[in-house]
């Protein structure tokens, strides 16, 4: 292993998650995920929960495309950008408007919620 890093010219540091300080991309997401969390705080008006929103706070910095790099951390590791359930529902009563095929009354009131979603 060493022989590898040599030859590549990386210089390893051995961190453990004790002292997470010594990794300063660790340091940097959870100073990122720290501010995520007191945003969130910050809007919603009972802070006292904000353990329960640490797994949308992830998804969010999961699936948000850094500038950096232009691609999100979910799409480097899945090899496909994430799609919401709203997608899919709005691309489904799109098509089906556009080929005109017939909506029962549950399809026709999501097409009208959408269309306020699209006026906001």
């Amino acid at each position: 292993m060493k022989n590898l890093l040599t030859r590549l010219v990386v210089k390893y540091k051995f961190t453990t998650m004790y002292k997470p300080n010594t990794n300063g991309l660790v340091e940097r997401i959870n100073k990122t995920l720290c501010s995520m969390l007191a945003n969130e705080a910050k809007v919603h008006v009972n802070s006292f929960f904000w353990d329960f929103k640490i797994h949308h706070v992830v998804w969010v910095y999961n699936t948000t495309s850094k500038t950096t790099i232009g691609y999100s951390p979910f799409c480097l590791t899945y090899g496909m950008e994430t799609f919401l359930s709203i997608e899919v529902e709005v691309l489904i009563l799109h098509t089906t408007t556009t080929m005109r095929f017939l909506l029962n009354e549950s399809q026709h009131h999501q097409l009208l919620q959408l269309n306020e979603l699209k006026k906001i």
